[in-house]
């Protein structure tokens, strides 16, 4: 195999030559040269704000049978009142933020064939995402 410098004797006349370091500016220290070459972060700030966004995620809780029946009674109580727009109390699980919010809110509709449930302001629920439910009066 053939070396690419296989011929120095071009170079004889520099490779003669002492170095004696850089005029213009002082020789730096070995410790701060290899600083140079260290990982950076090329995206500063990323790791910090992967982990301010990090949330705890909750699992959906399944009712008891009791409480099903309860929640049941409830429903259909509103289901006859739902001209209205009764005030309730609702905590449910939000698939989206995976966690269990807690509103105030006006049920508008309430639909048994999807069985879910509107609210005014915060949309449609499932009937099997409702933990509790509170009629205020």
């Amino acid at each position: 195999m053939e070396k690419i410098f296989s011929d120095t004797t071009r170079y004889q006349k520099i490779m003669s030559f002492e170095y004696n370091g850089p005029k213009r500016h002082l020789h730096m220290p070995s410790s701060e040269r290899a600083v140079q070459f260290a990982p950076f972060a090329a995206l500063s700030g990323y790791s910090d704000m992967l982990n301010s966004s990090t949330r705890e995620v909750t699992r959906p809780i399944s009712l008891a049978d009791e409480a099903l029946i309860d929640l049941n009674q409830q429903l259909q109580d509103l289901k006859t009142i739902i001209a209205t727009h009764p005030l309730i109390e609702i905590k449910y699980y939000d698939q989206y933020l995976q966690n269990y919010l807690s509103k105030k809110d006006h049920v508008i509709a309430l639909d048994e064939l999807s069985q879910r449930l509107k609210l005014e302001k915060n949309g449609w629920i499932n009937f099997s995402n409702i933990l509790q439910l509170l009629r205020k009066t």
